[in-house]
């Protein structure tokens, strides 16, 4: 079962696509850079093209 949030509400959808993407989803949160390590990455980012 997976849970979904939207602007109405929270839903919970049972079926294997739903746990599938809702595993993805995980998976990318989990490698998702921090907001103070996006800041970092993008700073930097911008003094290479400087």
């Amino acid at each position: 079962m997976a849970y979904v949030e939207g602007p109405a509400g929270a839903l919970y959808v049972e079926s294997v696509e739903a746990e599938r993407i809702a595993g993805m989803y995980d998976r990318l949160e989990k490698a998702a850079l921090t907001e103070s390590e996006s800041v970092g990455f993008v700073a930097a980012l911008a003094e290479e093209f400087e």
